[in-house]
This record gives C-alpha cells, structure tokens and sequence, in this order.
C-alpha cells in the first residue's frame, strides 16, 4: 500500500490516536527520513569507530536507514528503538537484530566497539535524572567494549526559538502532504544541560484521486543543549575522550565520545 494512503487509513482509525508517532511513521521512512545522506552519514559514523571494530548498534534507529549501511560495513550490527512501528519498517530493509528498548534502560554489556544516537534522537529523551541523557550516555558507556565509541548529533540551544514556524509539503501525482510546525519553549529544564520544548505538528494529507482529506496534531517534547555540558555528561559516564565534530545532518552539533583501553 502507498505510505500516505496506510498513514491516511490509520490517522481515520479511532485507535490510532493513541500512537500517532506509530500511525505517521510509514511517512515519516517514505519522505521526511529520505532528506538525509544516510551514505554520508553512515561513512561519517563508520570513521569515528575504533580501528579493527567489527560490531555497531544504532540507537533510536527508527525505520533502519542508517542501521542497513552499518550492517554493511561491519560483522554484527543491532538496531533499538521504542516504537514497534519503526522497527516493523526497519524489518523489511535489513537483516540486522532488532531490539524495541529505551537508550535510558537498555544495556549490553561490552557488546559493541561502536554506538551511534544520530537523527536528533537525544533531543526526545526527557530532562532530570535518572529518566534523562545522563542515564542513556551511561548505559552507552556499559555497553561498549573497551575503547568503544559513542556518536551523537544534537541540536543547539539557540536554535530553539519560541514561536518559530516552519511548514513544508511533499507530493505525487496522487497524494499531497502538508507539515505545519510550531516552536514552544517551556523552561531551561530540570538537569541545566540545554533547553526544553515542544515542537507542535499540524499534517495535511490529501487523496487527489479518492478526493479524501485527512487531518493529525502531533506534540513532540524537544530538547537542545549546551555543547559542553554534554562533553560534561561524557565524561562523568566514563569517556575519558570527548570532542564536538560537525556530523553530515541538519542538526548543528555532534559529538565523539571514546572510553578508555
């Protein structure tokens, strides 16, 4: 089925308010996903990685774009995310394992020479501690091997600015989908390492041939940081290695992290 007819049918479905992060995810893997160079992206993570590494883990790796060149390039990869929707979609691009986890709970210890958070995934883990970036860069740190690397991108403070709209539209010949996007800022957050908000969603999406429209709203909690106090938080986790680095995404920051031999 083309992804915006499954999104329109499932966006209908009276149940399907109850995920809609699960319902809008064919379209999200279909269009907005397909904005990044997962090739770049990929070449990038894979330069960072321990020399002789041969195990990678993606976290929050969503519809498993970045996670099927990983499997590419090295003997074992594993890919977590929370949403089984995402991972169902991840299924039928890569071979790789698949694990539904929280990056805040999940530990494999000594597993893996590589782990990457890419795609702005830490600006949806919530603020405080123990439930926030703290605790997930910590289970990082316990499920890497010695010498491990942790690779995230993130988003800066001051590109969070309250009130700020942005709308953009993908289509074909059939279909038309509008995203309409609403800055709110709520506070500098409980654990001092950014900013934190929500990100309002309004979609569109038409149906030319079946001359069918549907509405979803989405709210979607972001966060934004302070780039040295997620060096900060790297290092109390045990990297004895941290840099900020310019990551092939949309995102404005990146960090290395490496623990130590």
């Amino acid at each position: 089925m083309d992804p915006v007819r499954q999104v329109m049918d499932a966006v209908a479905d009276t149940d399907a308010g109850t995920d809609l992060y699960g319902a809008l995810a064919p379209l999200y893997d279909r269009f907005f996903a397909e904005r990044c160079d997962y090739d770049a992206l990929a070449a990038f993570v894979s330069d960072q990685a321990p020399a002789g590494a041969t195990s990678a883990a993606a976290g929050a790796c969503g519809t498993g774009r970045l996670l099927a060149r990983l499997a590419d390039r090295y003997d074992r990869a594993v890919g977590l995310d929370t949403s089984a929707t995402m991972l169902r979609l991840a299924a039928g691009r890569t071979d790789a394992a698949l694990v539904r986890a929280d990056l805040r709970t999940v530990v494999a210890p000594d597993a893996f020479d590589l782990l990457t958070v890419t795609g702005n995934s830490l600006a949806h883990l919530p603020p405080g501690d123990p439930d926030g970036v703290r605790t997930a860069f910590e289970r990082a740190a316990e499920s890497l091997r010695p010498g491990g690397t942790l690779v995230c991108d993130f988003m800066l403070t001051d590109s969070l600015v309250h009130g700020y709209t942005t709308e953009d539209a993908v289509e074909s010949d059939r279909y038309r989908v509008d995203r309409r996007v609403v800055v709110n800022v709520e506070d500098r957050g409980p654990d001092r390492l950014g900013r934190a908000g929500r990100y309002d969603y309004e979609f569109t999406l038409r149906d030319r041939d079946a001359d069918e429209t549907v509405e979803a709203e989405a709210a979607l909690p972001i966060r934004v940081f302070e780039p040295a106090a997620l060096l900060g938080v790297a290092q109390a986790a045990g990297f004895t290695e941290a840099a900020l680095v310019d990551p092939p995404t949309p995102y404005g920051g990146g960090l290395v992290a490496r623990l130590p031999e």
